[in-house]
Formats: C-alpha cells, sequence, structure tokens
C-alpha cells in the first residue's frame, strides 16, 4: 500500500519548496522545485512525465500540456488549472533568463532533464525538512500521482458521482491503458468512503472484471 499524503502534508511540502535555495549542481533548483512538483501532482502526471516535459509541448495561453513520453506510449493533451497555468508562465519568463535556448521546461545545468534520482532526493529533502518526516521515510515522487487519484476520486464520491461512470474520464486523464490501472485507486480511499453510494461495487465490477475481487 503506497503512502498518501495528507493535505497538511501536502501543503508543508509545497511551503518546504517555496523555500529552498540554489546548490553548485543546481543552480536554479529554487526556481525549478515549487514549479515541477506543483505540476506533477495537480496533474497527476507521473514523475518522468513532469522531468521531461518539451517546452513546445506547453501552451501557457492556452493552458493546456501535451504528455508525448509516457508508460502507455500514448500521447494525451491535459488542460492546466489557471492557478498552475499561472505558475507556471511565471516560471517560463525565468527560464527565458537562466537558459533560453532550452529544449526542456524544466532543464539541469547541462540542458537535459533532471534524472529520476535528483527528483527522488529533492522530494526527500523537502520531507525531511517538515515536521511529518518521522512518520515515513520512504517518500517519493509517484506518491503525489497516487495522491491526485485519490483526491480526485473523493471529490467525486463527497458530490455523489456515479464513480463507475466518472473513472473513464481519469483513467484517459491520467494515461492509463487498462482501468484496472485506475479502479487500482479505489482501494486507497478511506474506509467510510467506500461505505458510501457512490462506489458501486457491482457495476464497477461489471466494468473492471477481477478488480474488485476481493472487495
Amino acid at each position: 500500500m503506497p503512502y498518501i499524503f495528507t493535505d497538511e502534508e501536502l501543503i508543508d511540502l509545497f511551503n518546504a519548496s517555496d523555500c529552498v535555495t540554489p546548490t553548485p549542481r543546481s543552480p536554479h533548483r529554487e526556481m525549478i522545485i515549487p514549479v515541477i512538483f506543483r505540476l506533477i501532482y495537480f496533474c497527476g502526471l507521473r514523475p518522468n512525465e513532469g522531468r521531461e516535459i518539451l517546452r513546445e509541448d506547453i501552451d501557457l495561453e492556452k493552458g493546456t500540456l501535451i504528455i508525448r513520453t509516457s508508460k502507455s506510449n500514448r500521447e494525451r493533451k491535459i488542460p492546466l488549472s489557471e492557478d498552475i497555468r499561472k505558475l507556471c508562465k511565471k516560471y517560463s519568463e525565468q527560464l527565458e533568463i537562466f537558459q533560453p535556448n532550452s529544449k526542456y521546461f524544466f532543464p539541469s545545468p547541462k540542458g537535459k532533464p533532471y534524472s529520476t534520482d535528483w527528483l527522488n532526493n529533492q522530494l526527500k529533502a523537502l520531507w525531511q525538512s517538515t515536521a511529518h518526516s518521522v512518520k515515513n521515510s520512504k517518500i517519493h515522487p509517484y506518491l503525489l500521482r497516487h495522491r491526485y487519484a485519490t483526491a480526485v476520486m473523493m471529490k467525486w464520491v463527497d458530490e455523489g458521482a456515479d464513480l463507475s461512470a466518472m473513472l473513464p474520464y481519469l483513467s484517459a486523464y491520467m494515461g492509463h491503458v487498462d482501468f484496472s490501472d485506475t479502479a487500482y485507486y479505489i482501494h486507497l480511499l478511506p474506509e467510510n468512503l467506500l461505505q458510501s453510494d457512490g462506489v458501486n461495487w457491482e457495476k464497477l465490477s461489471a466494468l473492471i472484471p477481477g478488480v474488485m475481487d476481493n472487495e
């Protein structure tokens, strides 16, 4: 079972990201880190999808992001919320100054995407700087995607939406090939939500055979 961030923990992580300082190996990380982790979370991206965004694939006027490199080898277009669009636009203006010819939206000093290890280490450092670090030491960027999926589902259930009807939309948004990959997140919802009228297990079992066998 993956660790699921609470709202308080997410707020503290993002606040910590706003306080990072540059280092010799990451001279512009104070501009990159606050944006890349928010983008990964609020768009439900896989960490590599966030690291490898091309500048040409993010339209900050229309507020859209094209994901070309994905686990499913499928391209998808993601709408950006207005807050994230403005955040990325402000960052893009900074990028024009410190690395104007970069192919990537989050370039390392060498002009390539930052590595998986770099992204992991940055998030771990943020987590360790918060008061929550004693809870769990196995923190990694993919947990932001897990939290995004469960947050969306919890919102739908709270609104009384039919989760089985909404699931295909979340599946397409997150770039899942199979609905079962999306349905996996249902198991991570709080127990009280699982008992609500918004979760029709019979209907979900018919939609995604085999996924709910253990319920």
